[in-house]
């Protein structure tokens, strides 16, 4: 009995490294196609590493820990363009593993926790992540840790496990406030189902209380999360405020995929509810109601894209649950096959979609004005550039770039295909991409 335990535990251990090698083999290839930096938001890391690096903390204040993270990399590799990739590429990657714990758990079934897995690996918003808010895809990590505490602890309680529910907890808010947010949404929802189906919550009494606490204590000393804590407050204003005449279109598509996956795990809570699989019918209605919340058709549009991206977590136990429906193993790995296609014909396109905001020839350009034009020029002048889409790339280089003018002679660099009408002066380059101009 004891060698066949140990033998499931290496068929386990053994599931999980290749999950997660087939997951950053994966990232690292959409990555490092190009040596840029993915997304508009993907230089932002750069200039966040290197400053905190030189200087010895971060440049813009944000929840903290994945820029220690992606700095020992960099410091690993030498280069923080490099750095970062393999930073985001190994977390996300990671966070394939609680997936699998949780329904190799929940189903007994290995072949389903394969499966879930899959689908939370090459989700296409997975990708969308990955190429851009790279903080928010590597708090998957641990919000996929936690949530496979929690059920833990919900199982069997005890100490030891609350314990390390709560850390995990902690350290998906030190990550990024939407995985936080999210965590607290399973907590809340976890603790009203368990005194519904008349579970023992006692045994994640704890993680109930260091969610309060945690909150409590994040608007009290905002500067531990890097004050994101209050984008929930402006949330819920944008909510109030807003002008539903005027709202922007939908993604029909993600709609119904989501609605639908949420129906799915309805369902299957009600079925596993029936055969009196209350803990099954507890995550499974979560993970429905976590879906449902992601995807209300009246939230503000740039919320509701942020929150869409946060789908393959639910998304991957719906997946997870219907392939563990099955009692014959080949059933399993029949839908497990299924699976893998679906959702590599989804994550195909995706991954060529992670790709800089700018071309390279773009960033030559910008790397010109700054280490051979502005050096020409008489006098001291300070950088201007309006623009987010170029601003971090122009910061990579280690100079300082404001949005407004903030010195007597500034120097505008600007995208040529932007208008800028208000805005006259000397042209002081011009190139394909770019050019400067000194009002």
């Amino acid at each position: 009995m004891r060698s066949l335990k140990k033998y499931t535990k290496y068929l386990d251990l053994i599931a999980s490294l290749i999950l997660f090698s087939l997951g950053f083999s994966v990232y690292m290839a959409a990555l490092t196609r190009t040596w840029m930096m993915p997304g508009i938001d993907g230089p932002y890391y750069v200039v966040q590493v290197n400053y905190l690096l030189s200087h010895g903390v971060l440049k813009y204040q944000d929840p903290p820990l994945v820029f220690y993270v992606f700095s020992l990399f960099t410091l690993a590799v030498g280069d923080a363009f490099l750095g970062v990739k393999i930073g985001v590429s190994l977390l996300t990657a990671l966070a394939s593993i609680p997936v699998f714990l949780l329904f190799k758990k929940l189903t007994d079934s290995r072949i389903t926790g394969v499966t879930a897995s899959l689908a939370f690996l090459f989700a296409p918003q997975t990708f969308r992540l990955l190429g851009d808010f790279m903080k928010n895809s590597s708090g998957l990590l641990w919000l996929n840790l936690y949530l496979y505490l929690l059920y833990l602890c919900l199982e069997k309680g005890g100490g030891k496990r609350q314990a390390l529910a709560i850390l995990s907890l902690f350290l998906t808010a030190l990550t990024h406030i939407l995985d936080y947010g999210v965590a607290l949404l399973y907590t809340i929802l976890f603790a009203f189902l368990a005194l519904f189906l008349r579970l023992k919550i006692r045994n994640i009494a704890l993680p109930i209380l260091a969610s309060a606490a945690s909150l409590a204590l994040f608007f009290s000393i905002p500067a531990v999360v890097g004050g994101d804590v209050f984008k929930g407050v402006s949330f819920i204003v944008d909510l109030i405020e807003q002008d539903y005449s005027k709202m922007g279109p939908l993604r029909t598509e993600w709609f119904i995929l989501s609605w639908c996956t949420a129906i799915a795990l309805i369902l299957y809570s009600v079925m596993a509810y029936l055969r009196g699989e209350k803990k099954k019918s507890t995550v499974s209605s979560a993970s429905a109601l976590v879906m449902l919340a992601l995807n209300l058709p009246f939230l503000p549009r740039n919320w509701l894209f942020r929150f869409q991206l946060m789908t393959p977590v639910p998304m991957s136990h719906a997946f997870g649950f219907v392939a563990g429906g099955f009692k014959d193993k080949w059933h399993e790995i029949a839908a497990l096959l299924l699976v893998a296609g679906i959702i590599g014909v989804l994550a195909l396109p995706a991954f060529y979609s992670v790709r800089p905001s700018i071309p390279e020839e773009a960033y030559m350009e910008l790397k010109y004005v700054v280490e051979d034009v502005l050096p020409s020029l008489d006098g001291e002048h300070c950088l201007v550039v309006p623009n987010a889409r170029i601003g971090y790339w122009v910061e990579t280089l280690g100079v300082e770039v404001y949005k407004k003018p903030q010195c007597i002679s500034p120097i505008f660099i600007l995208e040529i295909r932007t208008r800028h009408p208000h805005l006259r002066g000397r042209i002081i380059y011009k190139g394909k991409y770019v050019m400067a101009i000194a009002p």
